[in-house]
């Protein structure tokens, strides 16, 4: 029975022992925060024209080389959120991986900058001015063109109205027209029918005459002239 006892406290020790010997094996399977994949970046910019950031991760043994220090941040790392919520990256990894690569492009930077200092800003200055002087020209032709236009404009309104008066003028000598040509075709009527009366009235003359002549012969035959 005592035996038994002594079995029966010695196995919970036991048990203590295996469980911590399970914690430590799968502390060792789990890879540490410093062991964890490596990061291959590829950075770029679109106002450099270099392209946009691309992190993409690969297995393998990462090192803790250029990691900052809480006093190179400025602040604890309890403070920093712990992954970019972008990429989904430890940010203790891809800040001096960022620094590395902006560093790499400041030469390409300053290749930039010395391009645009050596432009001729001169030159350009001079023909933008002449391009502002070439605007400034047009546009005042642009407005001489407006009142030019805007007079003939004005010139053709009074060439209507005056076109609409003559058509008006037109139309009133076109009726005038009309009555003295009814007038016209009266007097001819008139001028034609004076002719036939004076005609009528010779040929009554005539038929007068004529007959006065015979009376007067047989009046002087009655009377016995020869």
């Amino acid at each position: 029975m005592g035996d038994e006892e002594e079995d029966d406290d010695e196995e919970p020790g036991k048990t203590n022992k295996g469980e911590e010997k399970v914690g430590k094996d799968k502390e060792k399977s789990e890879p540490s925060k410093e062991n964890k994949d490596s990061e291959e970046f590829k950075y770029s910019d679109d106002r450099l024209g270099v392209g946009s950031l691309v992190i993409s991760g690969s297995k393998g043994k990462g090192t803790d080389e250029g990691n900052p220090s809480k006093r190179e941040l400025g602040e604890s790392s309890a403070s920093l959120p712990k992954i970019l919520p972008v990429t989904g990256e430890p940010i203790h990894h891809t800040i001096p991986l960022l620094a590395t690569r902006i560093a790499r492009h400041e030469d390409r930077l300053n290749d930039v900058v010395n391009v645009i200092n050596g432009l001729p800003c001169g030159h350009i200055t001079e023909d933008v001015n002449n391009l502002i002087i070439g605007q400034m020209a047009v546009e005042s032709k642009v407005e001489q063109i407006k009142t030019e236009f805007s007079e003939s404009m004005e010139f053709i309104a009074a060439l209507c109205t005056a076109n609409v008066t003559m058509g008006d003028v037109l139309t009133s000598f076109d009726h005038e027209l009309e009555q003295i040509s009814a007038q016209n075709f009266s007097l001819r009527r008139a001028i034609q029918e004076s002719y036939a009366r004076e005609w009528t009235r010779d040929r009554t003359i005539e038929t007068l005459t004529t007959k006065i002549t015979e009376l007067q012969r047989r009046m002087d035959e009655v009377s016995g002239k020869p």
